[in-house]
């Protein structure tokens, strides 16, 4: 990571063991203050007893952003990290962020119903998986195959993940086996075929020796030849067909073998369906014998403690029945008894409820009378105070009325001294305006005369010149 600006070239390890040493009090304070010592030291038993503290998870160091760069592998104490990536991307391209996922369970779906096919490596691609599970990858003509994969860690527990991966008919590495396959077909095959030519190439030639001729004429020899290899043919052919003949035979003993075991073991089922079935039987009815005797014994043991619970019932309740009649007896005897204390209780009731209600009736009458008394006096003492009331608020309007015609009085006695007041200063200012109009008007005269004569003196003094 490069230094920030301003860091002068200064590491984070650097700058905050800086910032540790700065933010430290001086030592003149430590001094000063020796409970500060204390606290420091509570702190870090504090931290130790957090870190030894089980219910504390210490978290390792922060992950990488983008990956773990590769896969380190130890080859004989020498350690390398791999670096680039493989010729088709992974199949759980996310392994390096998990570093406890080992291996990938492989399920392929078939009609909605997940079929298991293993485990592979968490770092395979897919031509790995095409390789290791050849027989399970799509075969031509059927199209594509879906797999499920889920990422498992050493001890075979899922992550909790789960990769869809679906692989064509066409895909490259199965178009890839599929033709080094049957190039191997075609080349077993050839070397089939040379083998079956040059081995009846030597059984011509041990059967009948080829004799070459070497006298007479080049006519002579080249007929000789050519009888001589038209007879090879021909005995050629007829050992071909000696040959095919007696494969034919032992085919056919063969098979005719074949069945006669096949018959014979068909028998031996038989037999022995036989048997097991007739033992079966056997032990059938022996069993459904026993089964009828246990039934018979039991239907017999329960018949008699049937007979035994009916009679020892019949005793219960007849010794019930009496207790019950003599228990019912003396209940209704008790019930007697009851009712007539109850019949005297409801009498005494009765006759003290007769005397409280009369007596809680001569108490209402007397209540009633207090209460018509009472409400008697607060009736009087009502309309007295109405009528003392009514008496005082004739005596408030009167008053009012009085003092209302008084102020009206009042009230226009200063209306008119106001109105006076008002003519007179409009009288004043009347004549005010005529003095000013008379003292404007004269002034105006002479104004008007000193001008004339000015006009006057000038049209003089004109005609003089």
């Amino acid at each position: 990571m490069p230094p920030r600006k301003g860091s002068r070239g200064k590491t984070d390890d650097e700058a905050t063991q800086q910032r540790h040493t700065s933010a430290a009090p001086p030592p003149s304070i430590l001094n000063e203050a020796e409970d500060d010592d204390d606290g420091w030291a509570d702190e870090d038993d504090d931290t130790l007893a957090t870190l030894n503290d089980p219910n504390v998870t210490n978290l390792g160091p922060n992950p990488l952003i983008g990956g773990n760069p590769g896969r380190g592998t130890d080859l004989f104490g020498n350690e390398a990290i791999t670096i680039g990536r493989a010729t088709s991307p992974k199949l759980y391209a996310q392994a390096s962020q998990f570093p406890t996922v080992t291996q990938l369970r492989v399920w392929r779906w078939e009609n909605g119903i997940p079929v298991g096919l293993g485990a592979i490596d968490a770092y395979a691609t897919e031509e790995d998986m095409v390789r290791e599970f050849y027989e399970a990858m799509p075969k031509p003509g059927t199209g594509r195959m879906m797999f499920k994969l889920r990422p498992i860690d050493i001890r075979g527990e899922e992550m909790g993940k789960e990769i869809t991966l679906v692989i064509s008919e066409h895909h490259a590495a199965l178009q890839q086996i599929r033709r080094a396959k049957k190039a191997e077909s075609d080349e077993a095959a050839s070397n089939n075929n040379g083998g079956n030519a040059m081995g009846m190439g030597m059984g011509m030639g041990m059967q009948s020796p080829i004799i070459y001729d070497r006298g007479g004429d080049d006519g002579g020899a080249a007929a000789g030849m050519a009888t001589e290899m038209s007879r090879m043919f021909e005995k050629a052919v007829e050992a071909a067909d000696q040959r095919a003949m007696a494969l034919e035979q032992a085919l056919l003993e063969e098979r005719e073998r074949l069945r006669s075991d096949d018959d014979k073991r068909a028998q031996e089922r038989i037999d022995l369906a036989t048997n097991a079935a007739a033992g079966v039987q056997a032990i059938t009815e022996r069993m459904m014998r026993d089964e009828a005797n246990r039934a018979d014994r039991a239907m017999k043991a329960q018949t008699d403690q049937s007979q035994m619970l009916l009679t020892t019932l019949t005793q219960i309740f007849a010794s019930a029945q009496s207790q019950q009649h003599s228990i019912s007896e003396t209940a209704r005897m008790a019930d007697q008894q009851r009712l007539e204390q109850e019949r005297q209780y409801a009498e005494r009731m009765r006759s003290e409820a007769e005397e409280r209600r009369k007596r809680d009736v001569g108490e209402m009458e007397e209540r009633r009378r207090l209460e018509q008394a009472r409400l008697e006096d607060e009736r009087k003492q009502l309309r007295d105070q109405r009528d003392y009331e009514m008496r005082q608020l004739e005596a408030r309007l009167a008053r009012e009325k009085e003092e209302l015609s008084a102020r009206m009085e009042r009230e226009r006695m200063e209306a008119q001294n106001a109105l006076s007041l008002a003519e007179k200063k409009i009288e004043r200012e009347r004549q005010e305006q005529e003095l000013k109009a008379t003292s404007v008007r004269s002034e105006e005269e002479r104004r008007y005369q000193r001008e004339r004569e000015e006009q006057d003196r000038k049209a003089a003094r004109e005609r003089d010149e």
